[in-house]
């Protein structure tokens, strides 16, 4: 019998003192490590003169898993024992930035405070966990923790960087409707919607103001491009359309699920897309072992269900780490859908975008399982500061890519040989990397990783997280390469819709462009939409390129290819798609050019929200 069991005989009087006895003994236990978290989470600790404790010591000079100090106790604990800040990071949220004065409102709080206890229980939030990550990326986490903190601690130590984690994803996740509520609060104008109450922003505010006292320990962008799918996340992170300066992410968080749920040929976008993002993911830190960890993360509240299960078995192949927010909620919303008023309480809307509630809910539930995962490393190594002393049986082998469960092949070999070629490769870059002797391997890891090259002559994709921005940033871009234009206008706006791209509004709009290739240069990416709108009816872009070889013009003998892109869908929705070709010829050298002519042969409204001319 369970020692939780009750019973009214004498010796079910004892089991109760027994239980009773063990939750005080826990209770204290906990206590004392909660006050171990406190001393972690105060970055701005005593100098070493005045530091009393060996914990602290341990924090500010010891190893590299100093971090597993704020992870002693189980999960349930420490989400019952932070209660009260995980609730005050979602009001901060929606009112540091905004004139409303809701942190005012009693009625918000006791909102915050009911979604917490109704549906974020750690009982109710455990129900998200898809798949665990493994137990040498989420060491590596906490490494990097545990070097800012004591960076942020003593800034005579080697400069260290935030955690960084990136998501990819689609309108949801760029923040759309991401203030609405049926509390009757003011829902902020577009442009702070966006920036400010989107769930990856909530995540990183979470991270900071629960853990590390307010200072940027966790640091998260958000990429999201509205009407996204994981192909075109596939091509922003394949082609690395980050921003200037940008810091290569430890974590990529995918939230695709909404779009790839509405693709029509769901076979391609669950068993060729999702498993070519995770690739690309992977190849921004090719020759790390470990890093970047890929999260699959599903915020998705639709009723079609099938995303589900491509989410599930991308997790479980690749090895990632998988998250389903859907698993915790969308059983009382699906039950109670006929209710609204219960329904808007909890997510904030029925649509595709979801309001306030759901956005909170995805940054407790991300952040729910980071904690859990980190509790989970630590208390398996148990203080050890070694990647090498983890007895683990988990893949450390980055995956070769598409699932072949079904296939006759020899996958052990194919994964072997994949995972030599990457070695061959490492170690090649790792010799020009190292200047002398005296660097670690990880530092030129490092920076082999921070040093890579776009694989791209030329490239861009409209976001308001880039350089291509606006309208104005979309026509510069684009007359860096048109040699001739008519009916092609650069307009629209960066978050709002009609979103900021290059547009066809008139009947056989064209124009021409020429890019003298910078490097082997073997294909052309062109990011469209396709709509179900009546002015998307029937359109369709012709392109047709050829190369000029360097030293003359183009050869007799050149080829030129033609491709040509449909914009209408019958899908209720508008997505952005992108279109890859491979460019005649075997493609550009090093100095060649490549010279496109893009004309609209069919309707009249097109647009293109991006373009690629890439390596690979």
């Amino acid at each position: 019998m369970s020692s939780c069991t009750t019973s009214i005989d004498g010796q079910g009087g004892g089991r109760r003192f027994l239980t009773v006895v063990v939750y005080i003994l826990v209770v204290l236990g906990f206590l004392m490590n909660a006050h171990m978290i406190q001393h972690f989470s105060t970055v701005r600790v005593p100098s070493p003169a005045s530091a009393t404790t060996n914990h602290v010591d341990q924090i500010k000079n010891g190893g590299p898993l100093c971090a597993c100090s704020a992870f002693k106790t189980s999960v349930p604990i420490f989400w019952k024992h932070f209660e009260s800040e995980i609730k005050e990071a979602a009001v901060e949220n929606a009112t540091t930035f905004y004139p409303e004065e809701q942190n005012n409102s009693s009625e918000f709080h006791a909102w915050v405070d009911e979604l917490f206890q109704d549906h974020y229980q750690s009982y109710q939030v455990r129900r998200s966990a898809i798949h665990p990550p493994g137990l040498e990326v989420t060491l590596k986490l906490l490494e990097i923790i545990s070097k800012r903190v004591n960076y942020l601690r003593d800034n005579t130590l080697s400069e260290a960087p935030p955690l960084h984690i990136l998501v990819i994803g689609g309108s949801l996740t760029s923040g759309m409707a991401c203030g609405i509520n049926n509390l009757g609060l003011k829902t902020p104008g577009w442009m702070r919607q966006y920036t400010i109450c989107a769930w990856p922003n909530r995540l990183q505010h979470l991270f900071n103001r629960v853990l590390f006292n307010g200072e940027e320990v966790v640091k998260v962008s958000n990429l999201a491009v509205g009407g996204s799918n994981s192909e075109v996340g596939k091509t922003l992170l394949e082609y690395q359309l980050f921003p200037d300066s940008f810091q290569q992410p430890d974590i990529v968080i995918w939230s695709h699920a909404t779009n790839d749920a509405q693709e029509e040929d769901k076979a391609k976008a669950y068993f060729e897309s999702i498993p070519g993002f995770v690739n690309a993911a992977h190849n921004l830190r090719i020759c790390d072992d470990y890093l970047p960890l890929v999260v699959i993360n599903e915020e998705f509240f639709g009723q079609q269900n099938d995303v589900s299960g491509a989410i599930y078995k991308a997790s479980n192949w690749f090895g990632l780490m998988g998250i389903s927010q859907r698993n915790v909620i969308s059983h009382k919303i699906f039950a109670n859908f006929d209710n609204d008023d219960y329904v808007k309480r909890i997510i904030g809307d029925k649509g595709l975008h979801p309001g306030m509630g759901a956005h909170i809910g995805a940054s407790w539930t991300v952040f729910y399982n980071f904690i859990s995962a980190f509790t989970e490393v630590c208390d398996y190594t148990k203080g050890t500061s070694s990647l090498a002393r983890i007895n683990s049986s988990d893949v450390t082998a980055k995956s070769i890519g598409p699932y072949k469960e079904h296939d006759y092949g020899d996958i052990s070999s194919e994964w072997k040989q994949h995972r030599e070629n990457i070695r061959e490769n490492c170690l090649v870059v790792a010799q020009e990397a190292l200047v002398s002797s005296s660097n670690s391997s990880t530092t030129v890891i490092n920076s082999i990783n921070q040093q890579q090259e776009s694989p791209c002559t030329y490239a861009f994709m409209q976001s308001r997280m880039t350089s291509v921005a606006t309208s104005e940033d979309v026509n510069k871009k684009m007359n860096e390469i048109l040699t001739s234009n008519t009916g092609w206008k650069a307009e629209g706006y960066p978050e709002r819709q009609p979103r900021a791209g290059f547009y066809a509004k008139e009947e056989n709009a064209h124009f021409s462009l020429k890019i003298d290739s910078s490097m082997q240069t073997k294909y052309m990416t062109i990011l469209s939409m396709k709509s179900y709108g009546d002015n998307f009816k029937d359109t369709a872009l012709e392109v047709d390129v050829r190369i000029e070889r360097k030293g003359g013009s183009e050869s007799t003998e050149t080829q030129t290819a033609k491709y040509k892109i449909n914009g209408y869908h019958d899908t209720k929705t508008s997505i952005h798609i992108p279109h890859k070709f491979e460019l005649p010829d075997g493609g550009a050298k090093k100095g060649d050019s490549i010279v496109a002519n893009f004309r609209l042969v069919s309707g009249s409204y097109f647009k293109i929200a991006g373009l690629a001319f890439c390596m690979y």
